[in-house]
């Protein structure tokens, strides 16, 4: 806990060899915007840049980097091995590398808690600005559904407006039944292939789906215990509105 704590105070720029190191533990919540070509989007990435960003969450967490625009150039044709300029993401055991002239909307998803981001321009240029989130939930409001009761109202953004576009809510209903979801979603649909920045996630401990798309869907969990999350824009969200009881019918 100590070193956590330590590594929020010491969020801070450093130099390696010539290339600058930006340390940066992420926040439940709160995302990292500083992941840009210098003075975007005023001017290109200049040759011979190299930035690297070492970001970290809490061992039980991971990370979600989503990238709106990278926009490179270079003399030489593109090739696999991303010569001359390129993204790249690094958990230590191999580097995934991204380049090429419009590659907006790619997102990388961390298996842990440690991630290292690589901007590198030998000779090539280009315009790269991407968001870096800690996928911890913010909070989880605990809700214990009865049978016979009215559904549960889940609506966000809710009718109060409220300064944060992440909700969660753990749901347990009684044992030998299952949980029901009947959702109407306007979400901004997935990018690349899939859901980006807004999402419904239905999470029961055996099944965890996403949802993105402007639709109705009905979803019933596998078992008593579920949890449902939707994270929203921060700029023109879209809105889920889900009603959840418990099922007794197997």
């Amino acid at each position: 806990m100590h070193v956590w704590y330590l590594l929020v105070i010491l969020s801070s720029l450093g130099c390696i060899y010539g290339q600058e190191v930006y340390y940066k533990a992420l926040l439940p919540g709160i995302p990292y915007e500083d992941i840009k070509s210098p003075k975007y989007p005023i001017d290109e990435l200049p040759h011979d840049t190299s930035i690297q960003w070492n970001l970290v969450v809490r061992a039980d967490s991971t990370i979600r980097v989503l990238c709106d625009d990278i926009r490179m150039t270079q003399n030489e044709p593109w090739t696999d091995d991303c010569t001359h300029v390129y993204l790249s993401f690094d958990e230590g055991n191999g580097e995934t590398k991204i380049c090429g002239d419009k590659k907006g909307g790619y997102q990388y998803r961390s298996t842990g808690p440690n991630l290292f981001v690589r901007l590198v321009s030998k000779d090539g240029s280009g315009f790269v600005k991407c968001t870096a989130y800690n996928t911890k939930e913010l909070f989880e409001l605990p809700v214990v559904l009865r049978p016979g009761a009215d559904p549960l109202v889940i609506e966000a953004p809710p009718k109060v407006p409220l300064p944060i576009r992440d909700w969660t809510w753990t749901l347990t209903s009684t044992p030998g039944s299952r949980i029901s979801f009947h959702c109407t979603l306007a979400l901004s649909g997935p990018v690349n292939g899939q859901c980006y920045r807004e999402l419904l996630t239905i999470d029961d401990g055996e099944r965890k789906n996403e949802y993105c798309k402007t639709e109705k869907l009905v979803v019933y969990s596998s078992k008593n215990l579920a949890k449902i999350r939707v994270q929203l824009n921060e700029n023109n969200p879209g809105s889920v509105r889900c009603l959840v009881q418990d099922y007794t019918k197997f």
